[in-house]
């Protein structure tokens, strides 16, 4: 009976984490952009950042994956800004999503997305950087207005 468990324990154990790493998905990588449609992952080996592009640049979550917990950043908009002139009313355009990275690159540390509105006409673009050595996102945005005679275009 000794024996029967010194050699069951040992196959469970083999068992269980052969289940884990089956339970990972296959085409998750350490450092790089993954495209899943309308889902774009940033990654490096300490955080996985995921937006939605399927209408606005959305930020959808944030995953430490060095301890495995993952924060809902609750689906809101990456760039907003409020337009209009003085004593009028500000409006908000909705920055759609134009372009961004088309695929999944491994050992890409940079992605791109151009956004823009048509009324009132605006642009932004928005990038994010990142490296393997530091657990940080960097991300900057470049924004226009489009300009009238009168002021800005509202």
């Amino acid at each position: 009976m000794n024996a029967i468990c010194h050699l069951i324990i040992p196959c469970l154990i083999l068992a269980l984490l052969d289940q884990t790493k089956a339970a990972e998905p296959a085409n998750e990588i350490s450092s790089g952009v993954v495209v899943h449609g309308n889902t774009v992952e940033l990654c490096s080996p300490s955080f996985q950042f995921t937006l939605s592009t399927a209408d606005q640049l959305r930020a959808v979550s944030w995953k430490n994956r060095l301890t495995g917990r993952t924060l809902s950043l609750g689906n809101g908009p990456e760039v907003e800004f409020d337009v209009g002139l003085p004593g009028q009313t500000l409006v908000t355009p909705k920055l759609l999503v134009k372009s961004g990275p088309a695929k999944s690159a491994n050992d890409c540390h940079e992605a791109v997305f151009k956004l823009a509105a048509d009324d009132p006409a605006a642009t932004a673009t928005v990038t994010y950087r990142w490296n393997d050595r530091e657990p940080v996102l960097h991300k900057g945005c470049r924004s226009s207005i489009a300009a009238t005679p009168r002021g800005i275009a509202c």
